[in-house]
């Protein structure tokens, strides 16, 4: 039974030498079998933290140390008496919850700060009048202008934030309907088209008339529009932005290329995290909320498919994804 469960398990006797341990023990905590039988744990595991605990004797609440056998991992001790005069230690991989609790504290403290931002500079401006006393007209203009900028940027935040809450908590059942994903495709170019308009982009947009797929059509059109509006913010001006919708290897295929400043490797696999940026003040004069890719990545999660994010710095960008062939509704290859 203690081979089965999905934690690392260690026997103790009263002065803390091993009796037994399972399979998963030897490779958590890096003990050896049988050459550790008999060994005191606090001896194998050289943390001050540990010794200290065992030494108390008090177990109501767990430790949690990282481990020095893995990089970035985290484990929780558990301590309870077995039979009469022996222990049983529980360790735990907490990494992952560790993590998602972090990833919860920078959310909020995310939130607030992009929140706080555009209401101190509304504030501050309505500080300065009065009924008695209005600015003149031209310091007006400016005030009325940046607190509509401002409370638009709050209200496109809020709205990612219902349009992600919604994404999340979403039904399967509504992911089965026929979409003519090129007709999307066109109504997304000509909006790009209006948004470059300022950047001056070469946009390529390769696409099969033929091909449509099943899901959502309001998700799949925000993680399709969210890449291609993502390219032309971030892509320095005058570049090319290849727009690709196609069969590829029996899967439907979407991809969106850029020739940007590209992506430091170390950066890649947090893009998705909510709020996350790679260069926050130049994502605030974009407009960018942060939230673009972690909607793009639930909705193809709920669409089975996944987010892939190639790139290689002063070269450019690749962002694509594929759907396999049940999503697809005319087979014809």
């Amino acid at each position: 039974g203690a081979e089965a469960v999905p934690d690392a398990v260690v026997v103790l006797q009263s002065d803390l030498s091993i009796v037994w341990c399972n399979q998963l023990a030897l490779k958590v905590l890096g003990l050896q079998w049988p050459t550790d039988h008999g060994q005191r744990l606090d001896n194998l595991i050289r943390e001050p933290k540990f010794a200290k605990y065992m030494l108390r004797g008090e177990f109501e609440e767990p430790l949690e140390l990282d481990n020095g056998h893995i990089v970035d991992q985290v484990l929780e001790f558990r301590v309870m008496p077995y039979a009469n005069t022996q222990l049983m230690v529980v360790v735990r991989d907490v990494t992952r919850l560790k993590q998602l609790e972090q990833m919860r504290k920078d959310f909020v403290a995310n939130v607030s700060h992009e929140l706080r931002t555009p209401l101190t500079v509304v504030t501050g401006y309505l500080e300065m009048m009065d009924g008695d006393m209005m600015p003149p007209p031209a310091m007006w203009n400016k005030a009325q202008n940046t607190m509509l900028e401002q409370c638009k940027r709050m209200d496109s935040l809020v709205n990612q934030l219902l349009s992600l809450s919604r994404i999340e908590g979403a039904r399967r059942q509504d992911n089965d309907k026929a979409i003519n994903v090129p007709q999307m495709l066109n109504y997304i170019k000509t909006e790009a088209q209006s948004i470059n308009q300022d950047k001056g982009h070469e946009l390529i947009f390769d696409i099969d008339n033929e091909l449509d797929i099943k899901g959502s059509e309001d998700e799949l059109r925000s993680a399709f529009s969210n890449l291609v509006f993502n390219a032309i913010h971030y892509t320095k001006a005058g570049g090319k932005i290849v727009v690709t919708w196609q069969r590829k290897e029996g899967l439907a295929h979407f991809s969106v290329n850029d020739n940007g400043d590209g992506i430091a490797p170390e950066h890649i696999n947090r893009l998705t995290e909510r709020f996350y940026r790679v260069d926050k003040a130049r994502s605030r004069t974009t407009g960018g909320s942060g939230l673009g890719l972690a909607i793009t990545k639930h909705v193809l999660t709920r669409h089975d498919s996944k987010l892939n994010i190639s790139s290689e710095l002063g070269k450019g960008s690749c962002f694509s994804f594929d759907f396999s062939k049940d999503k697809l509704v005319n087979l014809a290859t």
